[in-house]
């Protein structure tokens, strides 16, 4: 009787699931770390610094809100004192109207 030339108890076949098995386990690792890894775990940031003439966003563990018009107002995020995303709601000084989360110059269409 022949002896295989293989040593491999599992065979080619197996050696290559398990090399295809190993590479998804660590995509999956790698992937899990880029998409949950935060470089500053609850730092608020806010783009435009509470200033209802530009639109801006507050973010927290990457979570984002968004300045908005809640009818004829404006909603401007901000970081809170407690480092959390918060909100006013004002009317847009005289002269202006609330577009696409800023007060800007004339009256809304």
């Amino acid at each position: 009787m022949k002896k295989s030339k293989s040593s491999n108890r599992f065979g080619r076949d197996g050696l290559k699931k398990a090399v295809a098995v190993g590479a998804t386990v660590l995509i999956l690792i790698v992937l899990f770390f880029v998409y949950f890894y935060d470089p500053n775990p609850g730092v608020c940031t806010d783009s435009d610094g509470y200033n209802i003439y530009e639109k801006g966003t507050c973010e927290i563990n990457r979570t984002s809100y968004a300045d908005s018009c809640p009818g004829v107002s404006v909603r401007e995020y901000s970081c809170g004192a407690n480092n959390d995303c918060v909100y006013t709601v004002s009317a847009c000084p005289d002269g202006t109207s609330c577009v696409n989360g800023a007060c800007v110059n004339g009256t809304a269409r």
